[in-house]
Formats: structure tokens, C-alpha cells, sequence
């Protein structure tokens, strides 16, 4: 039987995986291409020789048979991760692999996990992978470009964890200053962590900073990060909480600015129209205008009409008492 070896990228090169156990002739929407270093393929069978050409050799069960349907559910579980990756859907493409690897413990699924975990930027467990491959594979001449990947993680984790630390400190500081009040340090100094390293914890103090100075609609948002970058967090019930409070207090602050509150109890809001010094202002900007405008008429020129009008006589014309008719 005739093997052949072949590695996958994406247009600009470097997005290896493996090809998987199944593949079985064709090629995938990702563009093949001849590669010298060999790709990273697993296999279906062993060459006749007994040894594998590519990654290794299946997993057997005792008695040296692989059933049926576990390899059909392993088959399945690795077209599906290999979908997801190709779309970038890395984490699901990583719980793929995993469980492929659960159920037929192929040296390459290693590969194809450290592969997941490095494009998520998770180096310390590319490095474990990555090394359990070349581990159970010490004759592969793909152990040098692995070899190459590993140390290419171990140099991003060094970089990681000086940011990391930097991130760490920053934290402190945010949270020292929202135990104190200083919301607005507080939000600088956790923003700049977060740039750092994004941890989902940074998200939940932002949104208890923005809750602290009244900006509830930034700290819903927050919250809801907070909620969706850490799914099944033990915390989601009482986040869940703060977001329905903010959404009740950024109410009630929209109402007291407009005025449109019920007056009921002792804290409630009026409307405007229903305060004294409503109509207190009314009434005097009233009698502002009534004195201006009275002013204005008293101190205004007289007004002199025409000579010979109705409202005056004009005696030169009339004839003198006593005369001649």
C-alpha cells in the first residue's frame, strides 16, 4: 500500500494539521501542497513493514482488534474538529480532538490538539502536546518541525509571562484603588491590565468600577463579558444579579433626570409641574414680563398728533362771541 504525506496551510502559510487518520484520498477546502519537511499525517494502517510512515500507528484494544463503531465515533469526532479548525473555531476543534483521542489514542491527535492550543494562545499546553508527539514518535522526521513549534512557544511564553506579571501588578493597584473609592484609578489601572493579559476577572472589576461612579449601562456590558469569556463560572448567578441591579438603578436615574417619577413614599420623585417652586418661577418670570413690558410703555415719548385731528380744536377758525352772523 502506498502512502502519501502532505501538509495544509491557508493562504500565507504556517496553520499546519495533521491530516488525521481518515483522510482517505481527496483534499479538504484548505489548499494542499507538497511539503519537503513532510506533514503531519496520520495514518489508516501500518506499512507492511510494521512500522508507520507518518504520525502512528492506531490505538489498540486487548486482543489487537479496534472496534468498529469506537473508530466510526473517532472518525466522526476528528472530521469535525478538522471543519471547526479550518474555520478557526479553535476551542471547538480542540474539544474535537480531545475526545477523538479519548476514544482512539493516536499519536497524532496530540499534534493536532497542541496545534489548537497554540492558535489560542494557551503556550504552556501547546508545549506539553507538542512534546507528547515527539515523545511517542522519537524515529518521526517530523520531530524537527516540531521540535521548531516547540521552542517558537516556549519563546511567546517567556514574553507571556513578563506580561502576565505586569498585568498582575496593575491588578492590584485597580483593586486597591476600588476598595478605596477611587473608581476612576481603579478603571485605568484595570483597563491597562486587561490590555496586558485579557483574563476574564479583569472584566468582572470593570464592571464594579463603572457601577461605583453611576456608568451602569458600562458596567451591564462588562458584566456581560465577564459572563461570556468564562461560561459555567460558579459567580455567574450573582453577576447575573448585579447586571439586573444596574439595570434598576440606571432606571430610576433616568427617571429622577426626567422627572417622570411617581411621588409614593418618602424617597419617590415628583413631577416637575407638582413642585412648588415650579410655579413659584412661573409666577415670577410673570410678573418680570408684566413689569418690563409696563415700563417700557410709561417711559416711551408721547405720541403728538397732527394738527386739526378729533382730538384737537382748532379755535382759529371758529367765529369770536357776539359777531356778525
Amino acid at each position: 500500500m502506498q502512502f502519501f504525506r502532505e501538509t495544509w496551510s491557508w493562504p500565507g502559510g504556517g496553520h499546519h494539521l495533521a491530516t488525521g487518520p481518515f483522510a482517505r484520498g481527496g483534499h479538504p477546502p484548505l489548499r494542499p501542497r507538497p511539503c519537503r519537511v513532510a506533514a503531519l499525517a496520520l495514518l489508516v494502517a501500518v506499512a507492511p513493514c510494521g512500522r508507520s510512515l507518518a504520525l502512528a500507528a492506531p490505538g489498540k484494544e486487548p486482543g489487537g482488534h479496534v472496534r468498529a463503531q469506537v473508530r466510526a465515533r473517532a472518525r466522526a469526532h476528528f472530521e469535525t474538529g478538522r471543519k471547526r479548525f479550518a474555520l478557526r473555531q479553535f476551542r471547538a476543534a480542540l474539544m474535537s480532538f480531545k475526545k477523538a483521542y479519548e476514544l482512539l489514542p493516536l499519536s497524532g491527535f496530540l499534534f493536532n490538539i497542541g496545534q489548537c492550543h497554540r492558535f489560542l494562545g494557551d503556550w504552556k499546553s501547546a508545549i506539553f502536546f507538542y512534546s507528547g508527539f515527539v515523545r511517542e514518535n522519537p524515529g518521526t522526521p517530523d520531530a524537527k518541525f516540531v521540535t521548531k513549534l516547540i521552542a517558537r512557544c516556549r519563546s511567546r511564553l517567556v514574553g507571556e509571562q513578563a506580561r502576565r506579571k505586569e498585568a498582575d501588578r496593575l491588578f492590584r493597584a485597580g483593586r486597591t484603588a476600588l476598595t478605596l473609592g477611587q473608581y476612576g484609578e481603579a478603571i485605568q489601572k484595570l483597563t491597562a491590565a486587561y490590555r496586558k493579559i485579557p483574563l476574564p476577572g479583569y472584566l468582572f472589576h470593570l464592571g464594579q468600577a463603572h457601577q461605583g461612579i453611576r456608568h451602569y449601562v458600562k458596567a451591564v456590558h462588562f458584566f456581560r463579558q465577564y459572563l461570556r469569556s468564562n461560561p459555567g463560572s460558579p459567580k455567574a448567578k450573582m453577576v447575573l444579579a448585579r447586571i439586573a441591579r444596574c439595570k434598576r438603578l440606571h432606571s430610576a436615574l433616568l427617571s429622577r433626570r426626567l422627572g417622570l417619577g411617581k411621588g409614593q413614599g418618602k424617597g419617590g420623585s415628583r413631577p416637575i409641574y407638582k413642585r412648588w417652586w415650579f410655579w413659584t418661577s412661573v409666577a415670577v418670570a410673570l410678573a418680570a414680563t408684566a413689569l418690563g413690558v409696563g415700563l417700557g410703555l410709561g417711559l416711551s415719548e408721547p405720541q403728538k398728533l397732527p394738527r386739526g385731528t378729533l382730538n384737537t380744536i382748532d379755535w382759529s377758525g371758529l367765529p369770536a362771541q357776539g359777531g356778525a352772523q
